[in-house]
């Protein structure tokens, strides 16, 4: 087994499963055999183990609503032209199901911890034939779902579904973008048209701006790899240099679109930016459920380094201290899927000294107790159709607070 994230147990029900499954194969369709797969994937529970259910709008149909789950629920963020009416709504029931439920259907394919996993739950509740395939969606081309508009009036609709042509592929298949994201670059989504600065250039990976009013710096990394035409190391050099040669005392750094990439590149700055906002100075950092893999790692680092002088602002991080990573895929063409595993361990508890472990850790270990946020901050609706960040106010009313306390 290529994947080192399950155990031996996990390993011996992966096998017999894998063996019903292959059994079963010519007597089932497409998306049954290939949610088989996944769950296959998902019992060793780990993040970056898992089927590539991001590429599913390419092979199975998809209705015309794109859902963005908030913290009071699920909501249609954008839709086509004959449910334009829906855009803003909650969703109540998808097929007699609530969102608790779907996200508890959908976890039996895809592992790793409740944020990670709810950013890829979406190709499985917007596409009927893969809902049909697990057994929830009665009929494989339609789903009926119950919303409550923002009159509060409730509609009962049937949603049909076709294949998607604007579908993504190549690396947006493997990294989606944040539905947020997603949702900014479209007309008529529930987003308000003036976007607050944490969904600005969403073409973007990384950026750093200057906060006059706050007297602040503000650095956001989607991603911690050069991507497309962007590198990374030139931005990282650039904002040492701004910050040292214009010093300030408050830097923010927004983690919560940050996937992972290469931990390397962005290790030494977290390890800096204490240092560079003076002895008085505080580092705040921005977390979500997308916070992943080398997005982690920096907070872990930045964490370790600063101590009580980092404050984490936000929700839980995508991940669990300890997890497999450095990842590979194999494709698999008789069903045009992919399957990412995962090779080495981290372990940001311990230092992680495992023969096992991932060089770079090892060489430059992470040891924190916690990575959990300080201040609690949760997107709501209301927050997204009014163009707030509830992120940044938690942090301007923190940084209020220290300075009347001087």
């Amino acid at each position: 087994m290529v994947d080192k994230s399950f155990s031996p147990e996990e390993l011996a029900r992966a096998r017999a499963a894998l063996q019903r499954v292959t059994a079963r194969a010519s007597s089932i369709s497409g998306s049954e055999f290939e949610l088989a797969l996944a769950g296959i994937a998902a019992l060793t529970d780990n993040g970056h183990t898992f089927l590539l259910s991001g590429a599913w709008p390419l092979r199975y149909n998809r209705i015309p609503l794109r859902f963005i789950a908030l913290s009071d629920g699920l909501f249609v963020g954008s839709a086509d032209a004959v449910n334009a009416d829906l855009v803003g709504a909650r969703v109540e029931r998808i097929e007699r199901r609530s969102w608790r439920d779907l996200l508890r259907a959908d976890a039996r394919y895809q592992g790793g911890a409740p944020g990670w996993r709810e950013q890829f739950a979406y190709f499985f509740v917007e596409s009927p034939e893969v809902l049909h395939a697990a057994g929830i969606a009665r009929e494989s081309d339609r789903v009926r779902i119950r919303i409550r508009l923002p009159n509060g009036r409730r509609v009962t609709r049937t949603i049909m579904a076709q294949r998607d042509p604007n579908a993504p592929g190549g690396i947006e298949a493997l990294l989606p973008p944040d539905r947020l994201i997603e949702l900014s670059r479209r007309d008529g989504s529930m987003l308000a048209s003036a976007a607050p600065l944490y969904l600005q250039e969403p073409n973007h990976y990384f950026r750093s701006a200057r906060l006059p009013e706050e007297g602040g710096y503000y650095i956001q990394l989607r991603f911690n790899s050069d991507f497309g035409d962007e590198e990374i190391t030139p931005f990282v050099d650039a904002v040492v240099a701004d910050l040292t040669s214009s010093p300030v005392d408050t830097v923010i750094v927004d983690l919560r679109f940050d996937m992972g990439g290469d931990l390397n590149t962005t290790r030494q700055l977290m390890l800096d930016l204490v240092t560079l906002v003076g002895a008085q100075g505080r580092v705040y950092a921005i977390t979500s459920g997308r916070t992943f893999s080398a997005g982690i790692a920096s907070l872990g680092y930045l964490e370790q380094a600063g101590g009580d002088r980092v404050v984490i602002v936000g929700v839980p991080v995508g991940d669990r201290l300890e997890f497999w990573a450095e990842t590979d895929t194999i494709d698999l063409p008789d069903i045009g899927s992919t399957f990412m595993y995962a090779t080495e361990r981290h372990n940001y508890m311990t230092g992680c000294q495992e023969e096992d472990c991932h060089g770079s850790i090892r060489r430059h270990p992470i040891r924190v107790q916690t990575l959990a946020p300080d201040i609690e901050a949760r997107l709501t609706s209301t927050d997204v159709r009014s163009s707030r960040d509830p992120a940044i106010e938690a942090i301007m009313q923190d940084l209020e607070t220290r300075r009347a306390a001087r």
